[in-house]
């Protein structure tokens, strides 16, 4: 799985939504993935969960040995 990098956008994907997203600051290591991520657009929201503003900033985190349906993941595609 790729390490993004401040600037860079990609698509966070978590329970059926997908933002694109700008990666504001990258604080993983090797054992987590950790990231602040800026709202861009809502590309696709499954309704259980409203819109989220574009601009909204937000922290997200998760083991990198851990791949559970359900958790977020961040993808070069939407």
């Amino acid at each position: 799985m790729a390490d993004y990098q401040p600037g860079q956008q990609a698509f966070y994907h978590e329970d059926g939504n997908v933002w694109r997203v700008e990666v504001l600051e990258n604080n993983s290591d090797s054992e987590w993935e950790r990231y602040v991520l800026m709202v861009k657009e809502n590309v696709r929201l499954s309704g259980f969960i409203k819109p989220s503003e574009i601009g909204e900033t937000f922290r997200c985190d998760k083991r990198r040995d851990v791949a559970v349906a359900g958790l977020w993941h961040l993808l070069e595609n939407d």
